[in-house]
């Protein structure tokens, strides 16, 4: 499935959002009110602050981004991650991004799901069940952790959070 293949037909059935092309770039735009017709949907869910997350692999469409966009008064679609995928909260220091990067680049072996515990301290966003999920990211920076470093590392994720 192509990245963003899901998110780009509901809108297109909603008749809501636009592609927006320069000679930079050429994004996904959607109004203030084209975002509220998605969430009375209930299909968006608050990624501001970071979370664990389940839902979609990217081979069943994807767990959809959406990101504001303060200078432009818009919300533009930011990209897609997987399930068991860690969205990590914003950004706060480059020795933080680094420590993330590191933890990113280990990808173990790992025995299905069976290795995975969420510890109760971890903030969860569940879209199972939920055909085209959107989370709305925050407006800084944030990390996305690989599939195989969440599940193995994400009490080292939530210890390196919490530092800074």
């Amino acid at each position: 499935m192509i990245i963003g293949e899901k998110f780009h037909k509901l809108c297109e059935k909603l008749e809501i959002g636009k592609w927006e092309f320069n000679f930079l770039k050429r994004e996904f735009i959607l109004s203030f009110e084209e975002v509220h017709k998605l969430d009375d949907l209930k299909i968006v869910f608050n990624g501001e602050n970071g979370a664990f997350v389940l839902g979609n692999s990217h081979d069943y469409g994807g767990i959809h981004l959406i990101q504001l966009d303060v200078e432009r008064k818009i919300v533009k679609y930011a990209g897609e991650m997987e399930g068991f995928e860690y969205l990590s909260s914003p950004i706060k220091s480059e020795l933080q991004k680094k420590e993330f990067l590191e933890i990113n680049k280990l990808t173990p072996e790992i025995d299905d799901l069976k290795e995975l515990i969420i510890p109760k301290n971890c903030n969860l966003i569940d879209t199972r069940n939920i055909e085209v999920p959107v989370i709305l990211v925050s407006i800084y920076e944030q990390f996305i952790f690989n599939k195989k470093s969440s599940i193995k590392n994400i009490e080292k994720i939530i210890e390196i959070e919490k530092k800074y």
